[in-house]
């Protein structure tokens, strides 16, 4: 027997997209309930597109965070081997006067190494951890007992420390441009 909703002779189903409410109260307010359209509701389907694309953007974002993260350690963990051309430190006081100049008015190493250049603690957050710069002091705790002053040039001007790992706060990116012989200075001071 051929299916009544055919049409003849062209195989075409007919359309029931549409439905018309039917007679009564008690059959609008179930008819009203699940939609003209029979079946979910136009919110079910709003709240799922909605969970689908706030789900999608989580999902994202938690990529993105995790890419940025395995990118970012890399860099971090990175070592470099950067040979600089030697040069002469000087060595006297008027040398040692100009690098301290340079390092308390031109370089803001005080800014963050703090006035004594012993390391102040920058910001203690929670969520990110205690920002401290390095002690430059020769005295306990500092690293001016274990860098010479080629590896004092090299932090200043490339922010690689001795162990060849990039320093992530020291902004050489300015200081890279200063001359040997400022730079020699400085070097002597600290």
């Amino acid at each position: 027997m051929p299916d009544p909703d055919l049409r003849q002779g062209q195989g075409i189903r007919r359309s029931t997209a549409r439905r018309v409410a039917p007679v009564g109260i008690g059959s609008y307010r179930r008819w009203a309930a699940y939609g003209s359209m029979g079946g979910a509701s136009n919110e079910k389907n709003t709240d799922l597109w909605v969970g689908s694309i706030l789900g999608g953007l989580i999902a994202l974002l938690v990529i993105v965070v995790l890419l940025m993260y395995l990118i970012g350690s890399s860099l971090v963990n990175k070592v470099y081997d950067v040979q600089l051309a030697e040069f002469p430190i000087p060595s006297g006081p008027a040398a040692i006067a100009r690098g301290k100049h340079l390092v308390e008015s031109m370089g803001l190493c005080v800014e963050c190494h703090g006035d004594n250049l012993a390391g102040d603690i920058l910001e203690h957050d929670p969520f990110f951890g205690i920002l401290a710069p390095s002690n430059l002091t020769s005295g306990r705790g500092g690293v001016g007992g274990e860098y010479t002053d080629m590896f004092f040039v090299r932090a200043i001007r490339n922010g690689i420390n001795k162990d060849g790992n990039p320093m992530a706060i020291l902004p050489s990116n300015y200081y890279n441009i200063i001359g040997d012989e400022d730079i020699g200075a400085i070097a002597a001071y600290l």
